[in-house]
């Protein structure tokens, strides 16, 4: 009992392990915060992100899609420069493609000026009425000048948009480090709600009427598919390739008659440009996270949106409550295994438990699209191993060998290595009560004989007898695992 006390009071004034478990949790926790609010956070789990992506590789293009290219070899074949194509080129192109009886024909181009022609607006506005399914594109632009800095909504001149069967924005959404991951199904623009290019091209594919959006439920609902967009009406696009993964055909192929009529039948037709001159090449998700990107025209990811609308599986990402409560489990767990086991076998559980989670994370993103973090369970369990082992090797062992120095003058090698593995336990106000031998022992006479031989000036032989008895006493209760008091 009184080694016990000795014990409490050596260790009084520190922070007893619960309360130090506990405040690591609390600085981890602080930690991820910071890194959150700092944006660290979410850059490093985008590219985790990507690198998911890219290694559960491309998948099949949906079958109903096909893209005509206006390309640096329309360019060359043509011989003349397509980005200041007579409207009326357009006209001849659409109606070559129409006559392959299309679903839809998407438009990537911005006709959002007046032909200096009219005749030219009028002859593409015939086309696109007898098309009677084509889908022209719009845009939100920044405006900046000398003092005034503003966005407009440009709609395609009103010719063309009276004759086309509807409008979408094609704006591209970009994270903060460039690269394009997600999509506006809808924008909010001066009290009014404008769709998104791919979502009118599905919409319209289904056949499905036109609906207002609804910000309150942010649930878009094409086909059987309900999906459900985060805070900036966007989704993840479930990217099926890199560049040239959707059937790509050369305008100057459909124009020449090269490509059988066919091949547009009953499918979803984008027109647009993949030449570096229309700067419509953008960095997306699916590269990995070294390297240069490989860039992919803004046509092609319009594809995977739409792809990605009409098979119903965008990327989901957790909720947020889900992420915090992983983060939380990863944290607190790891403090668990360091509090019930030494630091190797803390460490090895605690790799174990992190590669599996890993594992888990890779494989529902690859076979259930579904997006789990990463970065701050594992950030966490990192940081609460960091303070478990500086809990256990640099505190703990400390106290221990103070407390070692104390009392191994006064008990045996094997009971104090078996007190200091049990000490939290022999500390606690509720320890168990352990039955055991106590001992007094005394010299019979001692105190006779030591008054006679003081007064005959013969001390010495006093103190070597008691150093004989005590050491022969030591050796005996040691043998037997005492504890000498």
């Amino acid at each position: 009992m009184q080694s016990v006390d000795t014990v409490r009071r050596l260790t009084s004034g520190r922070l007893a392990r619960p309360q130090r478990l506990l405040l690591m949790v609390g600085v981890g926790l602080l930690f991820v915060y910071l890194l959150s609010w700092s944006g660290i956070l979410q850059a490093l789990e985008l590219v985790t992100y990507d690198f998911r992506l890219w290694l559960r590789g491309p998948r099949p293009p949906h079958p109903s899609i096909a893209i005509v290219a206006i390309n640096d070899e329309s360019f060359n074949v043509l011989n003349q420069n397509v980005r200041t194509w007579r409207r009326s080129n357009y006209a001849r192109l659409i109606e070559a493609i129409a006559a392959g009886h299309p679903a839809v024909i998407g438009v990537d181009v911005a006709w959002i000026h007046a032909s200096p022609d009219p005749d030219e607006d009028e002859e593409l506005a015939r086309s696109l009425q007898q098309a009677g399914n084509v889908i022209l594109t719009s845009l939100i632009e920044h405006q900046a000048g000398a003092g005034y800095e503003y966005n407009r909504y440009a709609p395609p001149v009103a010719p063309l948009v009276e004759a086309a069967s509807g409008v979408g924005l094609v704006n591209l959404t970009r994270d903060n480090d460039g690269v394009v991951r997600r999509a506006a199904l809808w924008r909010f623009h001066n009290d009014v709600w404008y769709s998104a290019f791919g979502y009118e091209i599905a919409r319209t594919y289904l056949h499905q009427p036109v609906a207002p959006f609804d910000p309150a439920t942010n649930v878009v609902t094409l086909g059987q598919h309900h999906l459900h967009l985060d805070s900036g009406q966007d989704l993840l696009i479930n990217f099926r390739g890199g560049q040239a993964t959707f059937p790509t055909f050369s305008m100057y192929q459909v124009l020449n008659g090269e490509v059988s009529v066919e091949a547009f039948a009953d499918k979803i037709v984008l027109i647009g440009f993949t030449t570096s001159l229309e700067q419509d090449l953008h960095a997306t998700a699916f590269n990995p996270p070294w390297g240069s990107p490989e860039l992919v025209p803004g046509v092609e990811i319009h594809a995977n949106v739409i792809a990605s609308l009409l098979n119903g599986n965008p990327i989901r990402r957790a909720p947020a409550w889900l992420s915090a409560a992983l983060s939380l489990t990863a944290l607190v767990l790891t403090a668990l295994v360091f509090w019930q086991l030494r630091p190797a076998m803390a460490m090895v559980a605690t790799g174990g438990l992190a590669l599996a989670y890993l594992g888990v994370a890779f494989f529902l993103f690859g076979r259930a699209d579904l997006w789990l973090p990463v970065v701050s369970p594992l950030g966490l369990v990192g940081i609460a191993a960091t303070g478990g082992l500086v809990e256990r090797v640099l505190i703990e062992e400390r106290e221990k060998r103070r407390i070692r120095a104390r009392f191994q003058s006064f008990m045996a090698p094997e009971r104090l290595s078996a007190v200091l593995s049990r000490w939290e336990e022999l500390l606690a106000e509720d320890r168990p009560e352990i039955a055991a031998t106590v001992l007094f022992s005394d010299i019979r006479g001692f105190t006779s004989a030591t008054e006679a031989l003081t007064r005959q000036g013969r001390s010495g032989e006093v103190i070597r007898f008691l150093n004989r008895y005590t050491d022969a006493m030591i050796e005996a209760i040691f043998a037997e695992r005492g504890v000498l008091d």
